[in-house]
């Protein structure tokens, strides 16, 4: 027998208020990688091969805070990946 790839698809039915933290969520997170992202350009230029540290991202990350304080109202954990 050849190996088969299996998928599971899962449908959550969430409140309004669930769906609400959901979207805010997701959109910091979305946030909070384009400026960690401009942040590195920023400072190492757009042609740069060099890999960011841990430390440097958290540093970063640190900074954005600092100026979006709305990012402390959501997850930390899914900033942080």
């Amino acid at each position: 027998m050849g190996d088969f790839i299996r998928g599971l698809i899962v449908k959550l039915h969430v409140t309004p208020e669930q769906e609400v933290e959901f979207k805010k969520n997701y959109g910091c997170t979305r946030k909070t990688y384009n400026e960690l992202l401009n942040k590195y350009k920023d400072r190492h230029g757009d042609d740069s091969i060099e890999i960011p540290t841990q430390k440097e991202l958290n540093q970063f990350l640190k900074e954005t805070k600092k100026e979006l304080p709305y990012l402390k109202e959501t997850e930390s954990t899914s900033l942080q990946q």
